[in-house]
C-alpha cells in the first residue's frame, strides 16, 4: 500500500515536470516589474524564466529579457509585452517602448498590438507605441528612441549635424 502511494506520487511529480512549459526567455529585473499580472518579488532572485505567453509589465523601473535564440530586448518603464503569444512572434508589444538587438543568424520577430509582424531593423532597433497604439520602428536604441508625441502621435529622432570647414593650408 505504502510502495503504491509512493509510486503514484513519484508518477504525479514526474508528470508536472513534463507537462511544463520549455522557458523561451530569461526575464532579468529588480523592483517594480509583473509577470502575467502579480508583482515579481526579486529580491535575491533578480533573473526569472518565461514562456510562450507570458505577459511582463514594467512601472517606473525597466527590465531585460534574453530569449533562447540570442536575441535581447530591454523594456522601458510603463511597458507591456507577451513573449511567443503566437508562432509568427516572438514578442508582441501591447503598450510602450523596446529596444532590442537581434542575434545575427537567430529569428525574431516583433508584432504590434494587433497581433501584425512590424518591419523591425536588421539588427537592432526600438519599437515604440503612440497613445494611439500605433506602433514606430526606428534604428539603434539608447540614443534613438524615439519621442512619442501626445495628440498628434508622431515619432522622431534626436540629432545633432556639426558642420565642420575643412582646413584648406594651401591658399595662402
Amino acid at each position: 500500500m505504502r510502495f503504491t502511494l509512493v509510486l503514484l506520487l513519484l508518477i504525479a511529480c514526474f508528470a508536472s515536470f513534463a507537462c511544463a512549459q520549455t522557458p523561451v526567455a530569461t526575464l532579468t529585473a529588480g523592483a517594480g516589474v509583473t509577470l502575467n499580472g502579480k508583482t515579481l518579488q526579486t529580491a535575491g532572485a533578480p533573473n526569472w524564466p518565461l514562456a510562450a505567453g507570458d505577459k511582463v509589465g514594467t512601472t517606473d523601473k525597466s527590465a531585460n529579457i534574453k530569449f533562447v535564440s540570442g536575441a535581447k530586448v530591454k523594456l522601458t518603464s510603463s511597458t507591456e509585452i507577451a513573449t511567443a503569444p503566437t508562432s509568427t512572434c516572438t514578442v508582441t508589444v501591447t503598450q510602450g517602448s523596446i529596444c532590442y538587438r537581434k542575434p545575427p543568424a537567430g529569428l525574431f520577430t516583433v508584432c504590434g498590438p494587433d497581433g501584425s509582424p512590424l518591419n523591425i531593423q536588421p539588427s537592432k532597433g526600438t519599437v515604440a507605441l503612440d497613445t494611439a497604439g500605433r506602433a514606430f520602428v526606428t534604428s539603434g536604441c539608447g540614443t534613438n528612441v524615439p519621442l512619442i508625441l501626445g495628440g498628434a502621435a508622431a515619432a522622431a529622432t534626436a540629432t545633432t549635424v556639426a558642420i565642420v570647414a575643412p582646413s584648406d593650408k594651401s591658399a595662402k
